[in-house]
This record gives structure tokens, C-alpha cells and sequence, in this order.
């Protein structure tokens, strides 16, 4: 499994980190995921959602290496600076195994996950399958999805064809900051410049409706439901109490109560995006999380008895 290390500049990422290095990781033909490090010490993986990729978490990422922190954002399969091959299994209990075959090509064999959204469902599957690597999640506004066409993505692959076909990017941008604005507390976060970056998508419009549409038409192998009782990393929802927008479902959440370790912790004063509205309360959760489990000792997973996930292999080029 090869490290690609590329030459991808800040202006493109968007993350003001001065000494923040970046690549690629290719965990299959032609499937290369994107990447961002800075820092050193214990690790703590983000793993964003469909909207923002990494440019939405630069409000945690330089104070959380700033407190002794390794951070690295991987962005799925699809999603961010990472590749979108025509031919892939986009399913999240595919992008589970990708973000884990990426987290340990850079040597890391045990991390505190942060995850956004729809991703929380990549970082649950990725626990179940692997609890020596997960350490421990921190959840934001995300549920136990069981699958990626979340109602979320199915509104975003109807205004991509909307605006592929009748309107243009402004006309988009101008949609994407309506739903930031609707999905929080206060709205003053939502700038023109925060949409513009939000929005780059790369590879184009046309690009990011194919994507879209193989991720709505993804089939898991396995649902996530019955694994959830068997997830032994301490999972710590951060929910957004300011808007009922991009909350997870009331079935998700009834899911997430089958977790063995599972906490709730609300955020009145943010919306779906808490790291833009409240990043303190983001970085407190994380650097929290981190003290209380990176210092263990590693999960013996053979005396737990899980079966690992079976995983459907991704198609190739």
C-alpha cells in the first residue's frame, strides 16, 4: 500500500495551518484517499462529512495539535481532495476500511476518531471492525446511518441535477448557504466566502453528481444495527441544540442507545455544524477523550469475541 505524498498547497485545502503537510494514500487501484497532518503526539483522526471537508474543521485542528495532539483529517472516498473513481463501492462499511487501511499506512495503530455526520456511520462501522485502532469517537450531529443515502444526500443529488441542468454555480451557492443558515443557531458564521469554500467541489459539478449518485445507490453488505451492541470504544455524540436542521433522525438515535459506552452531550448555543458555531466545545470533547483513552491499554480483541464485518470489496477499475 503506497503513501503518495502531493504537492497540495493550502490555497487548495483551504485549512490555515502553517505547518500542516498533506498527501495522498492509495488503498486500492485507482482509489486514493486525501489527507492533511500537523502536529505531534497521541493521534486524533477527523473524518468530516459530505459538505466542508476539511476547511470546516480549521477552527479545531491547529488548538488541538497546539494541545500535544497529532491531527490528521482524512477525507472518504469521493468526498474533499480525495479521488471519486467511477467504478468504487461507495457504501459506508466500504469507506470504513479504506479510512482504516489509510490511518495505519501512516503508522498509526490507535487514534480518537472526530466524525461529522453522516461519517460518524463510517467511524461506527470502523470500530466494530477494528476496536484495537478505535480508541475512542466523538460524534458530531451524526447517527447510526444505514446507509449513505441519508435524506440529506437524496436533497443534495436533487439540487445537484437542478443546477447541472437549469442553474449555475451561483445559483447553488446561494441554495448551500440557505441550508447552513437553517441548520444553525446563528447564522452570522455563514459568509459567502465560508460557502465558496464549502463549495469547491473538485472535479466539478458534473463530477460531484456522478459521485453523489453512486453514493445514494450504494448497498451495504451488513446492517450497522446489530454491530452496534458490540462496539466497545466509548462513543460521545456532540448534538447541536440551537436548530432541529441536520440532526440525526429519531431512528438513528435509538440506535445509538444499543452503544455499550455511549454519551450525549448537547451544544445549545450551535447547530449541525458545532465546530464552526462552538469550536471550544469540539476541542474540549476531543482533548478529553484523548486523555481518557490513548493511555490504555489496547482492546484484546480476541478475548472480546466479535466477528470482524464482512466487507464487501470494492469494485476495481
Amino acid at each position: 500500500m503506497a503513501v503518495l505524498i502531493a504537492a497540495l498547497s493550502l490555497a487548495v485545502t483551504q485549512v490555515p495551518a502553517d505547518t500542516m503537510t498533506f498527501g495522498r494514500i492509495e488503498v486500492a487501484p485507482a482509489e486514493s484517499v486525501a489527507f492533511g497532518s500537523i502536529g505531534s503526539g497521541p493521534p486524533v483522526i477527523i473524518v468530516p462529512g459530505m459538505l466542508g471537508s476539511a476547511f470546516s474543521f480549521r477552527a479545531i485542528i491547529g488548538p488541538v495539535a497546539a494541545k500535544g495532539y497529532r491531527v490528521i483529517v482524512i477525507d472518504p472516498l469521493g468526498t474533499g481532495l480525495s479521488n471519486s473513481p467511477e467504478k468504487a463501492d461507495y457504501s459506508l462499511s466500504a469507506q470504513a476500511v479504506r479510512i482504516g487501511a489509510a490511518v495505519r499506512a501512516i503508522d498509526i495503530d490507535r487514534a480518537v476518531f472526530l466524525c461529522h455526520s453522516v461519517s460518524s456511520a463510517i467511524c461506527l462501522r470502523l470500530a466494530y471492525e477494528s476496536p484495537d485502532l478505535v480508541a475512542g469517537i466523538v460524534s458530531i450531529n451524526g447517527g447510526a446511518a444505514e446507509r449513505q443515502a441519508t435524506p440529506g444526500l437524496r436533497f443534495a443529488l436533487k439540487l445537484a441535477s437542478v443546477i447541472r441542468f437549469i442553474a449555475g454555480d451561483g445559483w447553488a451557492r446561494g441554495k448551500v448557504k440557505d441550508g447552513l443558515r437553517n441548520s444553525s443557531a446563528d447564522p452570522a458564521w455563514v459568509t459567502d466566502e465560508i460557502v465558496k469554500a464549502y463549495t469547491g467541489y473538485f472535479g466539478g459539478m458534473g463530477n460531484a453528481l456522478s459521485t453523489l449518485k453512486r453514493m445514494a445507490n450504494s448497498e451495504e453488505p451488513e446492517p450497522l444495527a446489530p454491530l452496534l451492541p458490540g462496539i466497545v470504544s466509548p462513543v460521545l455524540l456532540l448534538l447541536g441544540g440551537g436548530t432541529k436542521d441536520g440532526l440525526p433522525p429519531a431512528d438513528e438515535m435509538v440506535r445509538l442507545a444499543t452503544l455499550p459506552r455511549f454519551e450525549v452531550d448537547t451544544v445549545a448555543a450551535a447547530g449541525q455544524y458545532v465546530q464552526e458555531e462552538q469550536p471550544d466545545a469540539v476541542i474540549s470533547s476531543v482533548v478529553e477523550m484523548a486523555r481518557g483513552v490513548l493511555r490504555q491499554p489496547r482492546v484484546a480483541v480476541p478475548e472480546l469475541g466479535l466477528t470482524p464485518i464482512r466487507i464487501r470489496r470494492p469494485v476495481r477499475n
